[in-house]
């Protein structure tokens, strides 16, 4: 599974990842290739939203009006605002 692959995963399945990479689906099946994608991408994943990106932002609906591009990224300047990071 690719980075993209992963991300489009979470994004359908309404996850959530935390700051330390690791993933909140309270009640949720998760397939074990999610998993081991999650532990396999875990460094970029975590500078991901280190630097709050779009693609792993928690509440992509709320915080839509607030996206804007730089450096080549998407970013969510909501939760750079709120100092959310995951």
């Amino acid at each position: 599974m690719t980075l993209d692959q992963l991300l489009r995963a979470i994004r359908a399945s309404s996850l959530i990842l935390l700051s330390n990479a690791r993933l909140w689906a309270p009640n949720t099946h998760v397939p074990l290739e999610t998993r081991r994608a999650i532990c396999a991408y875990r460094r970029e994943l975590l500078r991901m939203i280190a630097a709050h990106h779009w693609d792993v932002c928690p509440t992509r609906d709320a915080h839509r009006k607030e996206v804007y591009y730089c450096n080549g990224e998407w970013i969510c300047g909501a939760c750079e605002r709120l100092g959310i990071v995951a």
